[in-house]
């Protein structure tokens, strides 16, 4: 018999994607965290360009230096944070560059304060490496908590946040970050920030430490530019840290999609310009239907990004999205799949245009007042 490792076997193997799957034809699914909106037109022609040019081959290990030159642009006009391309790192999504990123500062058994409740893909990579997940607390019964760097454990070898927040859409403030960057420096430990949802907020930046010493920036282009199967995304740190991923990456990816990357490329040369409408059309969504949901008693909070609710049904989360997926609603229950500190909510994936989500929140407010 084949031996399984250790680190796997405690390990659920469902996935949100696999909650989409078996969702009903006729319901209403609002669990990926996939845009619905067409993919960027500037990366469309980017990637028809390619092709056409034959540009299919591998592109360097690290990317293409013209994408990573403009990503080192990009964070030195919203952050004030000066990179240099040989310290950007192109990786096959957000999530490759987050596990690149934790496998390059990290060793297994040992201990990472992750922000709570967590993204399931940040949970999985961490334990897949081995590595004693210590929950670090954000959100409590529908509403944003403070950080706490006193929180943080001795002996931690990195801290892992994500801003704005996937799944509830907390932006952590300037003060937090500065003060979670020192408790990380007291531990010589990394601070891991994945920005994912960045443009996704109302000024299309999040807040970052004021310091690059162990700040590694995980970003990634599926969310802004509506390119999930592109597998497109960025790590950004210091020169040996951002070296040691790349090797993590050899070793599963080799480099990121080649015409994705080209796709970003022509993005970056038309000045992202499809992209503050994406986030505005998002951020309306979310104005929209979070007041449905809070005018009806259910506590929610106005996401400072994302296009994701997560409000609190003070029940148990996994009976509540069971009573909607009988409505039709297909919603993922905030336990197990964020965590502890997910229970008693539910994540709504506004990835539907108004005319169908409206009619659904205001079914769901119902139900939830009717259990």
């Amino acid at each position: 018999m084949i031996r399984i490792s250790e680190d796997l076997k405690g390990m659920a193997s469902h996935s949100i994607i696999e909650i989409s799957k078996k969702a009903p034809a006729d319901s209403l699914d609002l669990t990926v965290g996939e845009p619905d909106l067409p993919a960027d037109p500037d990366v469309v022609e980017g990637i028809k360009m390619a092709l056409s040019e034959g540009l299919t081959r591998y592109t360097a290990d690290e990317g293409i230096l013209e994408l990573r030159e403009h990503i080192c642009e990009q964070i030195k006009a919203k952050y004030g944070l000066s990179y240099s391309p040989d310290e950007v790192l192109i990786t096959p999504g957000g999530a490759g560059s987050f596990y690149a990123a934790m496998k390059a500062v990290t060793n297994p058994r040992e201990r990472v304060a992750l922000q709570s409740p967590w993204y399931p893909g940040h949970f999985r990579s961490l334990k897949v490496m081995g590595c004693e997940v210590i929950p670090l607390r954000s959100f409590e019964e529908g509403s944003p908590v403070r950080v706490s760097p006193e929180a943080v454990p001795r002996g931690v070898s990195a801290i892992a946040l994500c801003s704005p927040h996937n799944p509830t859409g907390q932006v952590l403030s300037a003060e937090e970050m500065e003060a979670l960057q020192r408790r990380a420096l007291e531990e010589d430990a990394a601070l891991v920030v994945d920005v994912t949802y960045e443009e996704l907020t109302p000024t299309g930046k999040v807040f970052l430490p004021p310091s690059r010493e162990n700040l590694l920036i995980s970003g990634s282009f599926s969310k802004s530019l509506c390119i999930t199967g592109l597998r497109v995304g960025y790590l950004a740190g210091p020169r040996e840290a951002v070296e040691a991923a790349k090797k993590v990456q050899l070793a599963f990816g080799l480099c990121a999609n080649s015409l994705g990357q080209r796709g970003v490329l022509e993005a970056y040369r038309k000045g992202m310009r499809r992209v503050p409408k994406v986030r505005e059309e998002y951020l309306n969504r979310a104005r929209r239907c979070q007041g449905i949901l809070q005018e009806a008693g259910i506590k929610t909070f106005q996401p400072d990004g994302g296009f994701f609710l997560f409000p609190y049904v003070a029940r148990r989360s996994r009976d509540v999205a069971s009573r909607l997926a009988a409505e039709g609603i297909v919603t993922v229950p905030g336990y197990p799949f964020f965590g502890p500190d997910g229970e008693g909510h539910l994540r709504i994936a506004l990835i539907r245009p108004l005319s169908e989500l409206e009619p659904a929140v205001r079914r769901m407010a119902e139900v939830i007042r009717g259990l």
